[in-house]
This record gives structure tokens, sequence and C-alpha cells, in this order.
């Protein structure tokens, strides 16, 4: 049997996949719904309607629903028993869909379900499921490495990486006095007040940044380094013989 062109798989965080077509399983669609925003207003008494001041993505819905067949009624039950075990996880799970394989979303199961007799043989069902971070991600992290004192890292997300809201890890090893990471696009400067030589790795782990696995956050400005949507033009001062690495995911709506 052909895969249904919905098809996906479930990888659970211990690694281990499950995929629906192999399970015995047709997709027979798979919606998601538009990231759905909410505004952040203020309201005057003697003004008419009221101050905009921000909006953010809220959790995203998905509904998808399945069909199958079996050769009898006894197989119907056990069928279902493993149906329900493949979508018990108390925890959330990442699917990736055969027609975006490079990308996959976090999911929660949003609710309860039931399976519906068709026959005593086949059934269908239908599952909602929520993303809380309403963003896919990239299914492989990207590393990017420079070793010269201006260059361009391309960010290919949707939208720029903020390390106080995304997984962003930033390494240098090499000699420094005085370092100074800046990415021009963003106007984001990160200084260390500190020296290093290239026996000693700085990380800049999100927000906190580390030598040596030791913090170093007093001797830095307290900064982060964002990545705007597209190329981001780099100048690193005052260092030598250096590596700096850039890990994250791409992210997209």
């Amino acid at each position: 049997m052909n895969k249904s062109i919905f098809n996906f798989k479930i990888v659970y965080d211990d690694g281990t996949e499950v995929d629906m077509h192999d399970l015995g399983l047709w997709v027979e669609n798979f919606r998601i719904k538009a990231p759905p925003r909410k505004h952040d207003t203020e309201s005057l008494e003697a003004r008419d309607g009221e101050i905009y001041l921000g909006s953010k993505i809220e959790p995203r819905k998905i509904s998808t629903s399945f069909s199958f067949e079996c050769d009898d009624y006894e197989e119907f039950d056990h069928f279902r028993d493993e149906i329900y075990k493949t979508f018990l996880s108390l925890q959330e799970f990442y699917i990736i869909r055969d027609l975006q394989p490079n990308k996959r979303m976090r999911v929660a199961v949003d609710g309860d379900f039931d399976i519906d007799y068709l026959t005593l043989e086949d059934g269908e069902f239908s599952i909602n499921l929520i993303m809380f971070d309403p963003l896919l991600e990239s299914v492989d992290e990207v590393e990017y490495k420079f070793t010269s004192s201006s260059f361009t890292l391309n960010n290919l997300s949707d939208i720029p990486i903020d390390p106080r809201k995304h997984d962003l890890t930033i390494s240098f090893v090499g000699n420094s006095t005085g370092l100074k990471i800046k990415n021009n696009r963003t106007q984001d400067t990160w200084e260390y007040e500190g020296t290093t030589t290239t026996s000693d790795t700085l990380v800049l782990n999100g927000i906190r940044p580390e030598k040596n696995n030791q913090s170093i956050v007093h001797a830095c400005n307290r900064k982060v380094i964002k990545l705007d949507k597209g190329e981001n033009q780099f100048t690193i001062s005052n260092a030598s013989n250096f590596e700096i690495s850039f890990n994250f995911r791409f992210k997209y709506i």
C-alpha cells in the first residue's frame, strides 16, 4: 500500500520512532492552524480605542485523522490497544511529516479521542494536538564555523533567533584580550574583559557566558548576540588564531 501524502512519524524523547504507515494507519489529513496572536493593549479613559503595546504567538493547534483496516474483529481489538499506546505519551514528542522531512514540530495530545467502527474490521479516529512552542524547527542542528575576523552567517529561519527565547550556542577558542563579538546587522555586541588562549573555550550558552565551564558573567557586558533573518555580518575584535562556532536550529512558522 502506498503512503498517504499526509503521512508522518512520531519521534519520542528516547529516540524511538513510529511511522504511521508502518504502524498500519492511513493519515487522512493533517491540518496545522495558523499561529494565533495575543495582542497586549492598554485603555485610557479619555482616548478612543486602545493603545497597542505588542503581540506574541500563542500555542498552536493541529488536527489529524486516520483510518485503518484489519483482517478480523480480534485484530481490530488488539490494534486499537496499539493505537492508544502510541498516543498515550504524557510528555511532548516530535512529529516529522513526509512532506517536509527537514522540519519537526513538538506536540502533545490535546484532549481524549475514541475509535469509531466502520465495520467490525475497519475503523477511523481523529486526534487533536497542541504545539506549546508554536514554531517548527529544523530536524538537524545547524553549525557554522569561522576563523576570520569578518564573516557572514546566513540565518534561514522565518524569524530572528534570540538566545533569550531560542537555543543558541556560540563557542570561541583562540587568543584574545578584551574580546568583542559584534553582529553588525543587529548592532549587538558581546564583550569579555578577560583574556583567553588557544587552550581555553568560551561558550555563550543562551544568556549564560562561561570560560572552561566556569561562569564569567561578572567579566562580561551582560549583552546577548541575536541573529536576524537572512545574512548577519559579524566582526571579531581583539582576537587572533581563533575559531568561532554557532550552533542552533532554524525556526519556521
